[in-house]
């Protein structure tokens, strides 16, 4: 794993994925969600259904965010966007 953190942008089923396994390896991940809570666009849709099982998406969701806000090796960042571009340095606007 790197010494730095890593920057996660979203928190749906990727982004909580991801700040899962970088904890899981002993890194460091900080997650930016632009919205007040966490599960992307299954939370906000409401999906029915969500994995290859059927199981139900709120559940899923709620059991994914719970890993990543339990973990003390990952800061998640509520009502938060990254803005920039590739030739500029990149700035948290809350």
């Amino acid at each position: 794993m790197t010494s730095g953190k890593v920057l996660i942008i979203g928190g749906g089923p990727s982004g909580l994925e991801a700040a899962r396994c970088v904890a899981e390896l002993g890194g460091e991940a900080i997650l930016i969600e632009k919205r007040e809570r966490l599960g992307g666009t299954p939370d906000r849709e409401g999906y029915a259904k969500l994995t290859h099982h059927w199981r139900d998406a709120s559940e899923a969701m709620a059991e994914m965010a719970q890993a990543v806000t339990n973990s003390k090796s990952v800061e998640v960042k509520y009502s938060a966007e990254v803005k920039g571009n590739f030739r500029e340095r990149w700035q948290l606007h809350r």
